[in-house]
């Protein structure tokens, strides 16, 4: 247990360490500095509200119970999988409900647009479709065009799953029921 959070926490520190940039002659990350200052006014920040919670909280009891969380878990435990399916359910009606008002439901980035269209090729039966005569006045970015084939360059993967929705319409769906 001690070295798997070991593990976790090297992994951490070193996912957020600039390591391209120490390596001479290789890619660099010119970007680093700028998200260094950002995640540290942004953690700043965090720390002073968490701050001002905790003295808010310690000087009006009221807000909160001891054993609070407790007694959550509690009834948590004591209603079983019902509790769990209940959670799932909230969360996906909440996810719809965000996927409609702030997305639209239509994909927003060309990576989402072009795995929704491999969906709509997958479900056809394909993995590719034919090239038209000029693909440069329908090419966009990830769109292969090789020997006459047109073809996603994303991994199959999320455009099957996605390619459920393709099935019944919505392929805007397949996001917050996974989610949920």
């Amino acid at each position: 247990m001690l070295l798997a959070r070991l593990l976790g926490a090297a992994f951490l520190v070193g996912g957020l360490l600039p390591i391209a940039n120490w390596i001479a002659g290789g890619h660099a990350a010119p970007w680093y500095g700028e998200r260094v200052a950002m995640w540290t006014s942004g953690g700043g920040i965090l720390l002073g509200v968490a701050a001002i919670a905790f003295i808010v909280v310690r000087r009006r009891p009221e807000l909160w119970r001891d054993g609070a969380w407790q007694r959550l878990a509690e009834r948590w435990v004591g209603a079983g999988w019902r509790a769990d399916v209940a959670i799932a359910v909230f969360a996906t009606v909440l996810y719809v409900i965000i996927a409609q008002a702030v997305f639209s439901a239509k994909p927003l980035l060309i990576d989402e647009i072009v795995q929704v269209w491999q969906a709509r090729v997958l479900a056809q039966g394909r993995l590719w479709v034919p090239s038209p005569e000029q693909p440069e006045f329908t090419a966009i970015m990830h769109l292969a065009d090789l020997d006459g084939r047109r073809f996603g360059q994303f991994p199959v993967g999320g455009p099957l799953m996605l390619m459920l929705g393709t099935l019944v319409g919505a392929e805007w769906l397949v996001g917050p029921v996974f989610a949920g």
